[in-house]
């Protein structure tokens, strides 16, 4: 299996859809996928969740690609490398959910909720905390518990 680095970053409003296709789409690495999540001042909730590393090279095909430039200003600048495909991802999720020889699915989402999901998300070769900084994110604290005496 041929891998990819990528860098994603998704909007809470949108996590849980991303981490149902990563589990059927990706399961080798998918269920460890968004579990680390990130706010504006590193508190809770969390309103972004990231993940970062190597994916299937397949999958990564799949997903938006961008990559961001500053201008003189500082401001940033995106520049769409691929779009993704939102309608090979769902059509790739309901055959995999798919029970052959019985009623067609229904994958509880629809094409246009992934191409919302994908349109929300950053997706980069940028390294992670590189990506947070530009997007203005930190990784939420988690307190600590202190067991004993």
């Amino acid at each position: 299996m041929q891998e990819a680095y990528r860098n994603l970053i998704v909007p809470d409003a949108h996590v849980a859809l991303a981490r149902q296709i990563t589990d059927t789409l990706a399961p080798v690495g998918g269920a460890s996928m968004y579990t680390t999540g990130l706010s504006p001042d590193g508190t809770a909730p969390a309103t972004h969740w990231i993940s970062s590393g190597f994916i299937d090279a397949d999958y990564a095909q799949l997903l938006p690609l961008l990559e961001w430039t500053q201008d003189e200003e500082g401001n940033w600048i995106k520049t769409v490398v691929s779009a993704g495909y939102p309608q090979v991802i769902f059509d790739l999720y309901v055959a995999a959910i798919q029970v052959p020889d019985e009623d067609p699915v229904d994958p509880g989402f629809t094409v246009e909720d992934v191409t919302a999901m994908l349109d929300a998300s950053d997706v980069t070769l940028e390294e992670p905390f590189a990506a947070m900084s530009r997007m203005g994110l930190q990784m939420v604290q988690v307190e600590e518990v202190l067991i004993g005496p």
